[in-house]
């Protein structure tokens, strides 16, 4: 586990470690604790392990319960409160599944309702009140990714409905957001071995489609994001035959190209990724 000043350059310094190897994991937090869904055991096999962290404190990762099915490729969002983890790649096939926790209180995921289609590879972002979980593939668009958006309300349990569409089809994007801003990076199309480098906005209170915000500085895949309301990071991925251990920035509220952060303690993907700031928690 590294972790990062979101307010301050420079590279990511240790945190501490999980219990065991993986990857795939989907992580969301409150402003104290950090909650993160194993994906994928090494040396491989689906998973359904849910730990934790306090953010604050260095130290390794604490058993907190158990997703309601194993599997991995899930989004993460979450709330002051509540974290839900959507869609994910299970071992019966893609899952609708939408579950979640009471990240205050220890214990295993509840079911929270259904995504609109099966999918994995989404990205999910979150304002104090509505989750989007964005792009992803299903069982309909093969290895080529989806568009579309679609949201929940966290409070409320239920299914997902559509929110538009995002500039193009994508899977295993980066995603975060302030309170009222969603920014979605990179990701891949996997028919045509296509990384990109684009980054896409959505004003999360409104239905529509998202817009151009400009470009990483790198182009990849299985990115993993965090914010705080002023700042977006962007870090980690690959694009094969490399694995990534850049870390971009963007400033939320300003379209415009990211420019380099720093660098993680070494280069990895399919990480996950949280902060104690983001925009699901409300006015920082």
């Amino acid at each position: 586990i590294d972790f990062v000043n979101i307010s301050t350059l420079g590279n990511a310094q240790d945190f501490g470690k999980t219990s065991i190897s993986h990857r795939f994991n989907a992580a969301c937090s409150s402003g104290t604790r950090g909650v993160f869904a194993f994906g994928y055991n090494s040396p491989g096999s689906s998973a359904n392990d849910i730990e934790y962290i306090t953010i604050a404190s260095e130290g390794n990762s604490i058993d907190f319960g158990d997703s309601t099915v194993s599997g991995y490729a899930q989004s993460s969002l979450s709330s002051s409160t509540r974290g839900i983890w959507a869609g994910r790649q299970a071992p019966s096939g893609y899952s609708n599944v939408i579950d979640y926790v009471e990240i205050s209180t220890l214990g295993d995921a509840l079911d929270f309702g259904d995504t609109t289609t099966p999918l994995d590879g989404a990205g999910g972002l979150a304002s104090p009140t509505r989750g989007v979980i964005c792009g992803g593939r299903n069982p309909d668009s093969g290895s080529t990714g989806i568009s579309n958006n679609q949201f929940i309300t966290i409070a409320s349990k239920g299914n997902a409905v559509d929110d538009g569409d995002l500039t193009h089809r994508r899977k295993d994007l980066g995603a975060m957001s302030n309170s009222t801003r969603g920014i979605l990076s990179g990701g891949r199309d996997g028919s045509a071995g296509i990384q990109f480098s684009d980054i896409d906005f959505i004003t999360i209170a409104s239905l529509g489609n998202a817009q151009d915000f400009g470009n990483l500085t790198f182009s990849g895949a299985y990115l993993a994001s965090a914010s705080n309301q002023i700042r977006g990071i962007t870090g980690g991925g690959n694009n094969s035959p490399n694995y990534w251990n850049i870390i971009n920035f963007v400033t939320i509220a300003s379209a415009g190209d990211a420019l380099d952060f720093g660098d993680l303690t070494v280069g990895r993907y399919a990480l996950g990724a949280l902060s104690d700031s983001h925009g699901g928690l409300g006015g920082f």
